[in-house]
């Protein structure tokens, strides 16, 4: 039997008419829909997901969320992307190298009847999916995939590093540099490579475009950035791989006694606020 579907008094219904036939009126009566709302129904996810297949269900699969701003504001992308689909999201972290405790939480997680997971890595790399992935839909996010078949999204490294030098000789420097991280990995590669074919572009000579490497941390940026503004034609303008290692150029130029920004331009990467905002001048 279908229960009873009751009107507000104003409106007066007949006791006998159930919700589908109030669905189907249309002389002057409100749509099912909102009949449901006012009687507080609410769909049932449960039957939806044996009707359509689906479970209104995204999983997420990351390592180093917590560390890594970066991550963290991916996942609160992914968050209110989920959300505005009235999705639910399941998050676990876990990483993708095959450790015994790993392999179960990603079981568990499947369990849940996942519509799909977003696989998050902690660095810009290749990445190899957990055999417990095989069978399905799944997106890389901030790395590539093995695969040629998995669709992966990673930011625009190489871009980064094109508008980083695009920006130093839009400002005059005739000698530029890039403190990259030494820790290897797809975005020291790629923003290399953006940074070089930028200056070429802007008919620089190799000799006045330095790139460096160095531990991606202040005290390593700094070691870098004292040798190279020690130098008899030392670069005006320095693009560092991150903003822990900007901060790292800072204390280099004030030993130095080089005024920022009018001795020297300096640009970080990756938005770390607090030391963004912590930085003067910015």
């Amino acid at each position: 039997m279908h229960p009873l579907c009751r009107r507000p008094r104003d409106r007066n219904p007949p006791d006998y008419l159930t919700f589908s036939t109030v669905t189907r009126g249309t002389a002057g009566w409100m749509s099912g829909l909102a009949v449901a709302a006012e009687l507080g129904y609410s769909p049932n996810a449960v039957a939806q997901g044996l009707r359509t297949g689906t479970h209104g269900t995204i999983g997420l699969i990351g390592d180093g969320i917590a560390s890594v701003p970066l991550l963290s504001e991916i996942v609160l992308g992914v968050h209110e992307a989920v959300k505005r689909r009235g999705d639910v999201l399941l998050m676990i972290s876990a990483s993708t190298h095959g450790a015994s405790d790993d392999r179960a939480k990603i079981a568990s997680l499947l369990h849940g009847h996942v519509d799909g997971v977003l696989l998050l890595s902690s660095t810009s790399r290749e990445v190899a999916l957990p055999d417990e992935l095989a069978t399905h839909p799944v997106v890389v996010v901030n790395a590539r995939s093995e695969d040629d078949g998995v669709p992966w999204v990673t930011p625009a490294h190489e871009a980064a590093g094109w508008d980083a030098a695009g920006a130093l000789l839009s400002a005059g420097h005739a000698r530029i540099a890039f403190i990259n991280s030494a820790e290897g990995g797809l975005t020291p590669q790629l923003r290399e490579r953006g940074f070089r074919e930028r200056a070429a572009a802007g008919g620089l000579r190799q000799s006045d475009c330095s790139v460096v490497a160095a531990p991606a941390s202040a005290a390593g940026a700094r070691e870098v950035a004292l040798h190279l503004l020690r130098q008899p034609a030392p670069p005006t303008g320095i693009f560092c791989f991150n903003d822990r290692m900007a901060m790292g150029v800072y204390r280099a130029a004030a030993e130095l006694g080089i005024a920022v920004p009018s001795g020297l331009s300096i640009i970080g990467s990756d938005e770390d606020q607090h030391i963004a905002e912590g930085l003067y001048p910015r």
